[in-house]
């Protein structure tokens, strides 16, 4: 599983984050998707009793919003197998530290795939 980083996010913000399957699933549906939100502890400089508190609600979407990349340009729609999440409400002490967001989905063809990425709380 190749891990890379979403943007950070700052204390208190919400934010809606994103993994594509559609690659891995073909031509098979998303039934369910799951997250996990875990404080990394070999990176952690802050504090979180609960981190998978912060996992606010999940969905698995067939059209995704992206915004625009650069002022001017319009926001592009992205047709596919998305598995996303609403992530935020870390707290002040959460500032620094590093959590590892992994999406598990449930396939109609009995299969489950898993992505993950580690997130940064900006202060």
């Amino acid at each position: 599983m190749n891990v890379r980083p979403f943007d950070p996010i700052a204390p208190g913000e919400i934010d809606t984050f994103a993994f594509d399957f559609t690659l891995d699933a073909g031509l098979a549906e998303i039934i369910s998707t799951s997250w996990t939100c875990v404080l990394l502890p070999a990176y952690q400089n802050g504090c979180d009793p609960d981190p998978q508190s912060h996992v606010l609600s999940v969905a698995a979407v067939s059209l995704l919003q992206q915004p625009a990349r650069l002022p001017g340009l319009s926001p592009q729609t992205l047709h596919g197998k998305f598995s996303v999440a609403e992530i935020g409400h870390f707290p002040p002490a959460a500032s620094g530290a590093w959590y590892l967001l992994r999406a598990t989905v449930a396939l109609n063809d009995g299969r489950v795939l898993e992505q993950a990425a580690t997130l940064l709380v900006s202060s």
